[in-house]
C-alpha cells in the first residue's frame, strides 16, 4: 500500500492510501479492506456468503438510517425516521438469524469471531448507542429488546464492548461535538445532548 498525491489542477491537496495490485489501483477504503481481509481471520470460509452481504446491508440501509434519524430537523421528523432505522436492524436480525441458526447457542458476531463485518459496523454501533441518547432520547438497547430483535441487540452490544473497539473510540464527548458540528441540528425532548 502506498500513499499517492491526490493533484487538482497540478496541485496536490491530500495523500490516500492506495493498494496497488499489478497495474489495477484500489483506493475506496471498504475494498482495500475486504482484499487485505481475503483469506484471514477477519474474512473466514465459514463466513463465506455471510459477510459481505452483512457488510452491504450495513452500509447500505442501516449507516444511512441512522444519519438520517440523527439530522432530523423536528420530533416529528425523528419519530418518523425511527421506523427506517428499525427496519433496517430488523434485516440485521434477519441476516444473523440466518448465519447462526435458530437455536441461539451461536456467540455474538456473525462468525465465530470479530469477522470484517464487525470491523465495518463497529464505529457505527458504538455511535448508535451513545448518540441516539444523547440527541435523540432513544435508549436503542431497550428499543431492540421491546422489538424482539434480541439477536441485534446482543450483536451491536458485543460490537461495542469489544476491547480493540472500545480502545480505539473517539470517547462520547467527541462524539457528540462531531455530530453537533456536522449532522444535529435538533435534539429531541427529553435528550440531554446540547446543541
Amino acid at each position: 500500500m502506498r500513499l499517492h498525491e491526490v493533484a487538482s489542477g497540478g496541485n496536490a491537496t491530500a495523500k490516500v492510501p492506495l493498494l496497488e495490485i499489478g497495474e489495477q489501483v484500489v483506493c475506496e477504503s471498504l475494498v482495500v479492506c475486504k482484499l487485505l481481509a481475503k483469506d484471514t481471520p477477519l474474512m473466514p470460509a465459514q463466513g463465506d456468503g455471510h459477510i459481505e452481504p452483512f457488510i452491504d446491508l450495513w452500509v447500505g440501509q442501516v449507516e444511512k438510517a441512522y444519519y438520517d434519524l440523527l439530522k432530523a430537523p423536528s420530533e416529528p421528523d425523528a419519530q418518523r425516521l425511527r421506523y427506517p432505522l428499525l427496519q433496517a436492524l430488523s434485516e440485521v436480525e434477519n441476516r444473523l438469524l440466518m448465519r447462526q441458526g435458530i437455536d441461539g447457542d451461536a456467540g455474538p458476531f456473525l462468525c465465530d469471531e470479530f469477522s470484517l463485518a464487525e470491523v465495518v459496523a463497529a464505529p457505527w454501533a458504538e455511535r448508535m448507542l451513545e448518540m441516539l441518547p444523547h440527541f435523540r432520547a432513544l435508549d436503542l438497547p431497550l428499543l431492540l429488546q421491546q422489538m424482539a430483535l434480541d439477536r441485534t441487540r446482543r450483536w451491536l452490544l458485543a460490537v461495542a464492548a469489544r476491547p480493540s473497539v472500545a480502545q480505539s473510540s473517539a470517547g462520547a464527548e467527541e462524539m457528540a461535538r462531531a455530530a453537533r458540528r456536522y449532522y444535529v441540528e435538533y435534539a429531541s425532548p427529553g435528550a440531554p445532548g446540547a446543541l
